[in-house]
Formats: C-alpha cells, sequence, structure tokens
C-alpha cells in the first residue's frame, strides 16, 4: 500500500529512526514547546492586566517594536534577561518545574543521561 502522507511526513517519520536525530528532535521540540508557552503566558498576563505592548515595552525600557515582535511574531527566542524584565514589570516571577511525564520519559528514552 502507496504512503498517501505527505513528503514532509514520510522524511520525518524515516529520519526519526536515527537515534541521534530522534534525540535532536525530541529536545528541539520541547525547547520550541517552552518558549512558545513562556511567551504565550506573558502575553496572556499583559491582555489580563489591560497592558498594550507598547505600555509594555515603556515599562521595561525598551521599543514597542521589540515588544510586540516578541508577543507576536512566531519562533521567537527571548532572552532570560527580557522574560524576566517582562514579568516583572507585570508582577509576575518565573518558576522551574518539571516536565509532565511524558516528555521525561521521552527524553531518558532518547537521552544518554
Amino acid at each position: 500500500m502507496a504512503d498517501s502522507r505527505n513528503p514532509f511526513w514520510q522524511l520525518l517519520d524515516s529520519s526519526l529512526q536515527n537515534k541521534d536525530f530522534e534525540s535532536e528532535f525530541i529536545r528541539e521540540s520541547i525547547r520550541i514547546n517552552t518558549i512558545d508557552e513562556i511567551v504565550n503566558s506573558l502575553d496572556s498576563a499583559r491582555e489580563t492586566l489591560g497592558l498594550s505592548k507598547g505600555d509594555l515595552a515603556k515599562a521595561i525600557g525598551a521599543q514597542s517594536s521589540s515588544v510586540r515582535r516578541l508577543l507576536t511574531t512566531p519562533n521567537q527566542n527571548p532572552t532570560l534577561s527580557t522574560v524576566i524584565d517582562l514579568a516583572t514589570a507585570m508582577g509576575l516571577t518565573l518558576k522551574i518545574e518539571p516536565l509532565p511525564a511524558k516528555q521525561q520519559a521521552q527524553l531518558r528514552a532518547a537521552l544518554p543521561l
């Protein structure tokens, strides 16, 4: 039976058979998801507080365009310092917590720890 999936997914499935590729893919997927969650949480907090992106930028001494880009453009990778500045300006703090059990299991299976 022919594989009717998009060639991208076929290539990804094939590439994931390589343990090194799989390990990097899992790490990168978790990293991207974590950054997205942080940025989305900051933007939700900003909206809840009724702050514009410009207001938030002013509060941390940044250009409005920088904060707007950070909160709206996909694939942003803010510095930890910027994340902390944004959180602090909104009266928030950051905490480190364990990954969900499923992601921990994926990492243990894929990484040479």
